[in-house]
């Protein structure tokens, strides 16, 4: 029955030794060297006698000197005497008998001391717990031999099993002699003990008492590398890799810094990372629609300019602003004042009015009315534009004035009011100056200046008149006249200016000559030589000329065309492009090369034609040879079921 149980447990550690893996340690500490064997014999058998004469010698036994047998012994003669002999007798035999000596001396018991040490290894035997212990079996968890002056160290059992706390510990001494195969061993002493204990780097003391020496024993029981728990069945290796990020404790896998998850492999991203992931730990990738170091602000729809976001693709408008990418300013008027001359008005969807002051029209009333196409003049005033071009004025009547007449008149003729020898008039409203020439204003107290408002022409200058206050004279430039400087003199007016047919063309104060083919000059008056069109370099960007009898031929090279080479080949093609059709003059721009290709590809297209033609007719023939194969297929078919039933009906 012992030896089931035994062999079932050593069945349960076999298949435990999978998944563990440690390491028993133990270390021996010895209070005194061990002389004799478990007999009490010496290691060597050979005991000293020195000692033991000398004690028997120098150690009276009574009162007389003469009374112990071995008084009269001289310690020089100690060694060849029978009685030397004697007492190496009963020593060699360690069991302590008195010595006979012809029943001349009784009662002495002397204890000898061995000459050598034993050479004492140790052999340590771990094994399954038992009640008790049988020496004869084998070590189950492992052994280790610790030999002489190594019993200090720490010695080690490795088991690849889970630990089960309770063992069995055999502690064997033996003394070796001899060396070779001529060694042989006697043991000193047999001692076993039971005992649990924990994994854990703490270690516990066991003490055996002999009647030679006391043995302390340590020992503990730590998990080997990779491996962790109470019973080292727990494996762990650390690795930095794609599978895992992590180092191993008691406690298992530890993740490295800036990693999780049961395998470690999930990177912890940056603190704060809300709306993203990442691959490696402390980023942040942003997921679709987010942005920011944290990925912590939406994505505004794409062309949303004064908007924002609370979720993705999201254009909520800022105060002021509308549309579906929030770029019409619904206060454009604060923002932008466009109004230049009046009062702004929000018309919603960055639309906007001008109510203009008098005198300024337009969209954004920057421009000064100065005609009175406009009907600038208010309260019944007369507007007068004189001369043609030049600025409006306003008769205002009694009561009114201002540019546009636009201001009443409160005060009276009595005060006096007009200047500069103006004539005054009450009104219902009231007075009014009538100016005398030269002056204007309310109470006419401007001096007129006719050449404030820039009555003169094409560059012409304006000089006051000395004669007159309401008038002026306007200096005209050279080819202009009238009062205003604005006719252009034509100077082509005689037909002998441009010879040969040449064409004249009117300019300012100066005239330019068309001259026809064949002639040059200011005025078309020189013949131009056959030889001499090319006298000019007419040719552009590297073309070579070569007159002809009425002009001159360039070659272009390559990239370049146009009569004298000037039209780049890209601006032709961009050219032909934008018009209708091609440009009847683009042949002369192809040059040999290109048109040896187009000739090739003209060439080669019947005949691509003719294969597409050759591979139509192939198919539709193999299409037919098809249907009538299966046709006739058809008709073979037909004509077996038609035989089948006639037999069937035959037999019938």
């Amino acid at each position: 029955m012992f030896h089931l149980i035994s062999k079932v447990f050593l069945f349960i550690i076999f298949f435990q030794r999978i998944s563990a893996d440690g390491i028993f340690e133990i270390s021996l500490t010895l209070s005194n060297v061990i002389e004799k064997d478990a007999e009490g014999n010496c290691c060597d058998n050979k005991p000293s006698l020195s000692p033991l004469l000398s004690s028997l010698t120098s150690s009276p036994s009574s009162s007389s000197p003469s009374s112990s047998p071995l008084s009269s012994i001289p310690s020089s003669s100690v060694s060849p005497s029978p009685l030397t002999s004697t007492f190496t007798s009963m020593y060699n035999n360690n069991n302590n008998i008195q010595i006979n000596n012809n029943n001349q001396t009784r009662g002495i018991r002397p204890t000898p001391k061995c000459r050598v040490k034993c050479n004492t290894s140790f052999k340590i035997c771990l094994r399954h717990y038992e009640r008790t212990v049988a020496y004869n079996g084998d070590c189950s968890y492992g052994e280790v031999i610790v030999a002489p002056n190594e019993y200090s160290k720490i010695h080690q059992i490795k088991f690849n099993f889970t630990w089960m706390r309770d063992f069995s510990l055999i502690l064997e001494a033996f003394h070796t002699s001899g060396s070779g195969r001529y060694a042989t061993k006697k043991r000193l002493l047999l001692h076993s003990f039971q005992e649990a204990i924990e994994v854990s780097p703490d270690w516990k003391e066991e003490t055996i008492r002999t009647n030679q020496t006391t043995i302390t024993a340590k020992i503990r029981v730590l998990c080997d590398r990779y491996y962790y728990g109470k019973d080292c069945s727990q494996k762990c290796s650390p690795r930095n890799d794609r599978y895992g990020h992590y180092e191993c404790d008691e406690k298992g896998k530890k993740c490295l810094s800036g990693w999780k998850g049961d395998y470690c492999d999930i990177p912890i991203c940056a603190e704060g990372c809300r709306n993203g992931t990442c691959k490696t730990p402390g980023k942040c990738d942003c997921s679709e629609g987010y942005e920011g170091a944290l990925c912590d602000k939406c994505r505004v729809y794409p062309g949303c300019q004064h908007g924002s976001c609370k979720k993705p693709w999201e254009c909520n408008c800022e105060d002021g602003w509308g549309g579906s990418f929030c770029d019409k300013d619904l206060n454009y008027c604060t923002r932008h004042r466009p109004c230049v001359n009046g009062l702004c008005f929000n018309t919603g969807q960055g639309s906007y009015t001008c109510e203009c002051v008098l005198g300024f029209t337009g969209v954004n009333c920057d421009i000064p009315v100065s005609d009175c196409s406009t009907a600038p003049c208010r309260n019944g005033g007369t507007c007068s534009q004189s001369p043609p071009g030049s600025n409006y004025t306003c008769d205002c009547p009694l009561g009114f004035t201002g540019l546009n007449c636009e201001k009443p008149i409160s005060a009276s003729c009595n005060l006096k009011p007009c200047e500069n020898g103006g004539t005054c008039s009450n009104g219902p409203s009231g007075y009014l100056c009538i100016c005398p020439p030269g002056y204007s204003g309310v109470n006419c107290e401007n001096r007129l200046n006719h050449c404030d408002q820039s009555p003169c022409l094409n560059g012409a200058t304006c000089q006051p008149s000395r004669f007159s206050s309401s008038s002026y004279i306007c200096n005209c430039r050279a080819g202009f006249n009238g009062t205003h400087c604005e006719n252009n003199i034509d100077d082509c007016v005689s037909d002998s200016l441009c010879f040969n047919g040449g064409t004249c063309i009117d300019g300012d104060n100066s005239y330019t000559c068309l001259c026809n083919a064949g002639f040059t000059g200011p005025n078309c008056q020189s013949v131009i030589r056959s030889s001499d069109y090319c006298s000019s370099n007419p040719c552009s960007n590297g073309g070579q000329c070569t007159d002809l009898d009425n002009g001159f031929y360039c070659k272009c090279l390559p990239g370049y065309a146009g009569t004298d080479c000037s039209i780049r080949i890209r601006e032709i093609s961009e050219k032909f492009l934008e018009e209708d059709g091609p440009d009847p003059s683009f042949g002369n721009y192809l040059s040999k090369s290109q048109t040896a290709m187009i000739s090739v590809i003209l060439c080669i297209i019947p005949f691509v034609l003719l294969y597409i033609l050759s591979l139509r007719r192939i198919r539709a023939q193999e299409r037919q040879r098809y249907e009538n194969e299966e046709a006739i297929r058809q008709n073979v078919e037909n004509s077996a079921k038609k035989c089948l039933q006639n037999n069937v009906f035959t037999r019938s």
